[in-house]
């Protein structure tokens, strides 16, 4: 039960810095001032995908259904989110 908390935590963190990537790399900016925004972004967006396929991947191995269901539809959905904003960045 205890693992399965966690995955779900790191379902909704893997979300979140999917959906909200854009706001952290232009705060990311105004901590650092390094004058590359679309590197933090870029950072983050892989960040997302990393903890959506890790997440992927244990439940898969574990055999955890909905888990693996949630993860496949919301992150997959986040995923395709993040990955059209980081390449209007990129241009």
């Amino acid at each position: 039960m205890r693992k399965q908390t966690i995955l779900w935590g790191l379902l909704v963190t893997g979300c979140l810095l999917g959906i909200y990537a854009q706001s952290l790399a232009y705060f990311l900016e105004g901590i650092f001032n390094t004058g590359w925004p679309i590197a933090y972004l870029t950072f983050v967006t892989v960040s997302s995908y990393v903890l959506l396929i890790f997440v992927a991947g244990i439940s898969l191995w574990k055999k955890l259904g909905p888990l693996l269901t949630a993860t496949l539809s919301v992150g997959g959905m986040v995923s395709m989110w993040s990955f059209f904003v980081l390449a209007m960045w990129w241009g």
